[in-house]
């Protein structure tokens, strides 16, 4: 007897599996392709909206797929706002791709309200290596998980994917039990065996001293050794613990800072990356910033905080930066260029500095002229602007002289790079001296 979703009427997971394998068995596995479909922003939504609103929401589209899809043999619900549509040979999958998202772009209306859902799609094709259908579905959600982790709307299941999995579960793992092996020590921002924080100096060529060093998480694991923190900083913020982490970091960076001693009559200060997950808890940032402040004793001032320029920019941090201000930090936009702030927004928001993020930097030695010449004008660019509404510039990324000539030409005064120096151990960062013949 088929089993169907209560909800919606469509065929369940249990189900929608057991249509695979029949559909393998009658025409081969290799002639199957499986989108796996999420519905964006649901979550949301569901919370503006309410359970009841958002199980009408989910009973449409499901009824729109089947009305739009009536060629697919196959359309179940696998859970919560995941659908699944199996095709065979006959049709052209890139067409069905297309299809979707015309699909995700009308709008509903529900009791009074127009609701409108984008769509993240998992692609999974047969092929003959695989042994069963439940496979074929896996790849699918695998696809798409990898989607949600790259922040991609469309994604086609690799082999290699299984693996990244597999490592990503891993360093999750690792780092839930790290985090709570070494918790006293990361709440007192104490040495530790696995967590040490880096830095990295920031030049300021014209005075030809250090203005700021950047401090840099680094997670010495047991087993692995290093691991940089492109590969678990991401981890941190998907499972919500980077408040910890970040507890951490604002802590011991401000310890080290009140230890950094004065190098040619200037104490440089510290730089720390906050990510846009903690301002969710912004109180809490306000709170960890304002007590190590007064238990290392050191001046506000003396604090620059980078705040990753991303989506979540305006609709998160903006109403917190006031607060920041107050307490007499400065903040940066990091990586700027890469995310979605309009230079408009820098005159209304209050940020002392833009930080231009290292690809530009990359592209003024390409070998392609366009990408060259655009990098130029970037860069040029938005010198010039910062400039005009008293904004201070850093240049970060720069790893040759020929960089390092090409952006203090545009006027750029603040770098960051191998160029100079590596993130390092504190006791070493602070025994760094700029070699003349480098500036």
């Amino acid at each position: 007897m088929p089993q169907f979703d209560t909800l919606t009427g469509l065929f369940s997971r249990r189900e929608t599996i057991a249509c695979v394998e029949a559909l393998a068995r009658d025409c081969g596995i290799e002639h199957l392709a499986i989108i796996d479909v999420e519905l964006l922003r649901f979550g949301s939504i569901n919370n503006a909206v309410g359970p009841d609103t958002a199980d009408k929401i989910i009973k449409t589209a499901a009824a729109r797929l089947l009305k739009q899809f009536s060629h697919v043999p196959v359309i179940g619900r696998l859970h919560g706002d995941h659908f699944c549509l199996v095709f065979t040979q006959s049709e052209n999958l890139e067409d069905e791709i297309s299809k979707l998202l015309e699909f995700a772009q009308r709008p509903m209306a529900i009791e009074g309200q127009i609701i409108v859902l984008g769509l993240r799609l998992g692609i999974a094709k047969g092929n003959a290596s695989l042994c069963d259908g439940k496979t074929l579905v896996n790849h699918a959600e695998i696809a798409l998980n990898n989607a949600k982790r790259r922040n991609l709307n469309i994604v086609e299941f690799s082999p290699t994917m299984v693996l990244e999995a597999q490592q990503a579960h891993e360093i999750e793992n690792d780092l839930r039990v790290s985090l709570f092996i070494n918790s006293n020590e990361l709440h007192q921002a104490l040495t530790n065996n696995e967590f040490e924080l880096y830095y990295q100096p920031i030049i300021n060529i014209a005075r030809k001293r250090v203005e700021y060093f950047e401090a840099l998480i680094r997670w010495h694991h047991p087993v692995k050794g290093l691991i940089p923190p492109l590969q678990f900083i991401p981890i941190a913020e998907r499972i919500n613990i980077m408040n910890i982490l970040g507890q951490f970091i604002i802590d011991r960076a401000c310890l080290d800072a009140a230890n950094i001693p004065e190098m040619k009559g200037y104490t440089p200060g510290i730089s720390i990356n906050i990510s846009p997950s903690q301002f969710q808890d912004a109180e809490i940032l306000l709170a960890t910033l304002e007590r190590a402040i007064q238990t290392t004793g050191i001046s506000s001032k003396q604090i620059q905080l980078e705040i990753t320029e991303s989506t979540e920019f305006c609709h998160v941090l903006e109403d917190s930066l006031a607060s920041l201000k107050d307490l007499g930090v400065k903040l940066s936009i990091d990586d700027f260029g890469t995310g979605f702030s309009a230079i408009s927004r820098l005159i209304e928001l209050p940020f002392d500095c833009i930080k231009i993020d290292k690809s530009f930097i990359r592209d003024l030695v390409c070998s392609d002229t366009k990408t060259r010449n655009k990098a130029e004008k970037m860069i040029s660019g938005l010198i010039r602007i910062a400039e005009s509404i008293g904004l201070n510039i850093i240049v970060e990324g720069v790893e040759t002289k020929e960089q390092l000539a090409l952006v203090g030409a545009f006027g750029a005064t603040l770098i960051q790079g191998f160029y100079f120096a590596k993130p390092m151990p504190f006791d070493q960062a602070i025994s760094f001296r700029i070699e003349e013949e480098t500036v």
